[in-house]
């Protein structure tokens, strides 16, 4: 989690802080690398936006999709897995827009962003360890895709259950 306090002389949020929540999928056999940004505001005690942030570049999501988008579903889910949005399935409210610039600046500091990355990695380590382990991570070979900016060689298949899923 994070927070973030903003002071009552600013023009983008109502004064307030706001926590964001990390939350990872649990499919067993996804790599979509992704974090859910859940954020609160303390003040109203409720969620105020739900932002994705997908870290790899359009090309790895077209693999992880399988391959060059057939309609425009696709081509629309494509584009919502890839860098940051609000979570078109989620609940927003008014301050959603703001919320999205509001996680764009912290997104700025690198640190933050391979600490997201470090969470995503220890996350899947717990829910499917059979793609995910902490061996192959110290050894390099998970590390490349989980810190890496796209290396499309490198994406753990999904299995066919997964995929029909997406398909669908």
């Amino acid at each position: 989690m994070r927070t973030a306090k903003i002071p009552a002389d600013n023009s983008f949020l109502p004064a307030d802080e706001y926590g964001l929540f990390e939350a990872y999928c649990d499919d067993e056999d996804c790599d979509c690398r992704r974090v859910f940004f859940n954020v609160i505001s303390r003040k109203r005690n409720d969620l105020v936006a739900v932002v994705a942030y997908g870290w790899e570049s359009e090309a790895f999501y077209k693999k992880w999709w399988g391959g060059e988008p057939d309609n425009e579903i696709k081509r629309l889910a494509i584009n919502e897995m890839r860098g940051l949005v609000l979570n078109s399935a989620s609940p927003q409210s008014e301050l959603a827009p703001a919320i999205l610039k509001l996680v764009a600046h912290l997104l700025e500091d690198s640190e933050y962003v391979a600490r997201i990355k470090r969470h995503y990695q220890m996350f899947k380590e717990k829910v499917d360890p059979k793609h995910f382990r902490k061996s192959d991570a110290r050894a390099g070979r998970i590390a490349n895709l989980t810190y890496s900016n796209s290396n499309e060689k490198d994406i753990i298949p999904s299995s066919k259950k997964t995929r029909k899923r997406r398909r669908n």
